[in-house]
């Protein structure tokens, strides 16, 4: 009895701490689970941190890429109004060279140079402001239909102001394509119909456009020259393409290669911007008028 005894007390020992190594055992993997879920927490808390400075980095370089898109393309207009500035000096030299036209008809010698030198003095035109002028954001106003002085010729044209039509125009007749000094010349006569007279000149071909009509198959060729044109109180040396005009209203067209970037249309209103001479040099002066002229020389 008492051996059996015993055997049964070892027995429970035995199974007392069994159990006990199992709970413990159970202890140590609810410990492991927990710190694995903590850590899988932690992890996606810092891949949320991560995704949020991602957004934010990419929201910046969007606008960034907004910003450099806008500098280019400022960038871009900036680099077409410098390359028309440009232009128009270089078409300023040019005419500059030129600016005095040689008269058809002349002998050529000093004696006719002299005479015309006299002729073009007599007939320059002091500049000076006449009247208030109209600006929006910088920019000249002008009506449909404006005075505009235009040198060599020394003359005032009425002109249709479109901002349809790319390039401008002048009525010319006798067009005739000749070369001087290997570089293409025109000779042509101006029209001025409010006095019914033209004047012969010859000046630099700038260049050859093709314009095609509505009545013919093959394209008009036409000679491109510079003038030096005042409209209100801007003056610019301008292209004109040269043709004849006499079945048109106005003997000039002024187009955006004059108005780009310098004026604006208000298609409500004509001549308010007279060009700012002294006087109207088309005009003829009248006999009473040189003979003041040269009792002030004499």
């Amino acid at each position: 009895m008492c051996a059996n005894g015993l055997w049964k007390r070892w027995a429970l020992l035995g199974l007392a701490v069994l159990l006990s190594g199992c709970q413990s055992s159970a202890l140590i993997k609810q410990a492991d689970v927990n710190g694995i879920e903590q850590s899988q927490h932690q992890q996606a808390e810092s891949m949320a941190r991560v995704q949020a400075t991602t957004a934010q980095a990419l929201s910046q370089l969007d606008a960034l890429a907004l910003q450099v898109k806008t500098l280019q393309e400022q960038a871009s207009e900036n680099r077409v109004v410098l390359s028309r500035l440009d232009q128009r000096q270089e078409a300023f030299f040019r005419l500059g060279r030129t600016l005095m036209p040689v008269a058809l008809g002349g002998d050529g010698s000093d004696q006719s140079k002299s005479k015309s030198s006299g002729s073009d003095n007599q007939n320059s035109v002091k500049m000076e402001q006449k009247a208030p002028y109209r600006y929006v954001e910088g920019k000249l106003v002008v009506g449909s239909v404006e005075k505009a002085h235009l040198l060599p010729s020394n003359w005032l044209f009425l002109a249709r102001i479109d901002s349809g039509a790319e390039t401008s125009s002048l009525d010319a007749r006798n067009i005739r394509l000749f070369e001087r000094d290997g570089q293409e010349w025109v000779k042509f006569e101006l029209a001025d119909r409010q006095y019914d007279r033209t004047h012969p000149l010859e000046l630099p071909v700038q260049r050859i456009v093709r314009i095609l009509q509505s009545s013919s198959d093959e394209p008009e060729r036409r000679p491109v020259v510079a003038f030096k044109l005042t409209l209100g109180d801007i003056e610019q040396v301008v292209e004109f393409t040269l043709s004849d005009r006499s079945h048109l209203e106005y003997a000039m067209l002024i187009g955006r290669n004059v108005l780009k970037d310098l004026m604006l249309i208000d298609v409500s209103q004509q001549q308010i911007a007279p060009p700012s001479l002294s006087r109207d040099p088309s005009v003829p002066e009248s006999k009473e008028d040189s003979n003041d002229k040269k009792k002030d020389a004499d």
